[in-house]
């Protein structure tokens, strides 16, 4: 059985620092009562009748400061840090006394004003009275049984300062989020305008080279024309048909002429056509750059903003625990 008891005691001492150490509950417990003072000075306004154990309002108390205790003297022994010595209490610890030259517990309080000699205390009284005792007391005098060290002013410090920073980073999650979204928005934006810079490449690249075949094909075709006739007019020479000879070479002077000034016409024209196509070929070519830049861009921002909204689940889930 005292293996067991000992268990227990070593069980409620690690659940009093998990609620000494829970931030978010001493943060958002009564704004009035942020330190042991504070505490101290709630408990002497409620000196006087109560319906409550010395326990129960030890609890009462640290329950001002976001931190939950047991309501029994039995569990509140084995909170916190066991202290044997008048000598070694602070304000603020539980404090538990017998009955006369007893050792068992009679009494539970809160220490409240330490000096040399030993300790004032508020605790509840056999009258229901909550009230103030010392421990040079008469009935107190050799009575103390042990003290239970909670919390201090430099643990309470820490939680706001640890509950502060939970809610900063949290926001700072969230704004990262807000700006990551941003930026694979954008990411996004540009990928679309590269693949549409892609495409109008290729498209005026294609029509380029069209035009050029076109206009290649145009003016083989005028000469294949006027080699036709050419071989019209020679054969017509060849049948001593000098008339229809010479109508022939007449309709091939036409289509000479047509092909020079469609050559000269083209010839000027192929310049200009050669450094658009060298030109849209560079633009083709960096278009295609542009859009393994802008995919690599927006797969990176799209990763950016998927850890992002992780990195605020998880800060808003660490606040909300």
């Amino acid at each position: 059985m005292k293996r067991l008891f000992f268990f227990g005691l070593m069980s409620l001492a690690i659940s009093a620092s998990a609620q000494v150490l829970d931030s978010k509950k001493i943060s958002n417990s009564n704004d009035k009562v942020k330190s042991i003072d504070q505490m101290l000075t709630y408990g002497q306004k409620a000196l006087g009748p109560v319906s409550k154990t010395g326990a129960e309002m030890n609890s009462d108390l640290y329950q001002q400061l976001g931190i939950e205790l047991p309501t029994t003297w039995e569990a509140q022994t084995g909170m916190g840090k066991s202290i044997s010595k008048t000598s070694k209490v602070e304000a603020g610890d539980l404090v538990f006394f017998g009955d006369g030259n007893s050792k068992c517990i009679a009494f539970a309080g809160v220490a409240y004003k330490v000096n040399k000699d030993g300790f004032d205390f508020m605790y509840v009284n056999k009258d229901n009275n909550y009230t103030m005792g010392n421990t040079n007391d008469t009935n107190f005098r050799n009575c103390f049984v042990s003290a239970s060290h909670i919390v201090s002013d430099k643990d309470l410090n820490n939680a706001y300062k640890s509950w502060d920073k939970m809610v900063s980073d949290a926001a700072k999650a969230k704004k990262n989020t807000e700006s990551s979204f941003k930026d694979s928005k954008e990411a996004k934006e540009d990928l679309a305008k590269a693949k549409d810079d892609l495409e109008k490449a290729k498209k005026e690249l294609a029509t380029l080279k069209e035009r050029k075949a076109d206009n290649d094909k145009d003016l083989e075709s005028s000469r294949s024309e006027w080699q036709q006739t050419m071989d019209a007019a020679n054969k017509a020479a060849n049948m001593g048909d000098s008339n229809k000879a010479t109508k022939n070479l007449a309709k091939a002077q036409k289509q000479n002429e047509k092909i020079n000034k469609k050559l000269n016409k083209y010839e000027a024209q192929k310049e200009k056509l050669v450094k658009k196509i060298e030109s849209a070929e560079k633009n083709l070519k960096k278009a295609e750059s542009n859009l393994e830049k802008a995919e690599k861009k927006a797969a990176k921002a799209a990763d950016k903003y998927a850890q992002a909204q992780k990195d605020e689940a998880a800060a808003a889930a660490k606040i909300a625990d």
